[in-house]
């Protein structure tokens, strides 16, 4: 199983080297590297990944700050490796934002099978976040359309049921969407306002 790319973010290159020597072969298509919080923050969303591995501390951030901006800007699964002594501390606080914690010194299979479940998570997390955004842009649709029936409305004095059939036809006749016909519509009447 493929579960795309991951991200490692830790202090040194020589520690992201090792967890990545520790990745399950084949399971990740593309591994990216990032030592800082901050070098981490802007490059996560353009490299695709689903997942993020970040090993705490870093040299800019505890680790689970990092962990929790990344939770609330992007669909990724996240784990966040911590020092034994802080993971009763940790763990709690980092559940709550659907982050997976591990205690370090950690093995190989204690590893794998956290990184499958996060994988896991992190595909569910991709479909609700493709569900949002179709439904996002099903609202904004909604809204064109009742603004550009609502100017029908006004300025052509027609029904409700009028403006619909009339915008329906229109999409349907000139093979659009109901959205750019409203666009249009939209366009046409508040330009003519100017």
């Amino acid at each position: 199983m493929t579960a795309g790319g991951i991200f490692l973010v830790s202090g040194t290159p020589a520690t992201a080297e090792h967890l990545a020597a520790m990745l399950p072969a084949g399971m990740f298509s593309q591994v990216h590297t990032a030592c800082t919080a901050a070098e981490a923050r802007r490059r996560v969303g353009e490299s695709g990944c689903s997942l993020v591995l970040i090993n705490a501390p870093l040299p800019d951030d505890n680790g689970l700050v990092l962990a929790r901006d990344l939770a609330a800007r992007h669909p990724v699964g996240l784990l966040l490796l911590v020092k034994g002594e802080l993971f009763e501390t940790l763990a709690g606080p980092a559940q709550q934002a659907g982050i997976g914690v591990i205690p370090k010194p950690v093995t190989r299979p204690v590893l794998w099978v956290a990184l499958r479940l996060t994988a896991a998570a992190a595909a569910r997390l991709q479909t609700y976040a493709q569900q949002t955004d179709s439904l996002r842009r099903k609202v904004e649709d909604l809204r064109l359309i009742n603004r550009a029936k609502v100017l029908l409305i006004q300025h052509l004095a027609m029904t409700e049921p009028e403006a619909h059939r009339c915008l329906e036809k229109q999409a349907m006749d000139q093979c659009r969407t109901r959205r750019s016909v409203a666009e249009e519509i939209i366009r046409t009447y508040t330009e003519s306002a100017s």
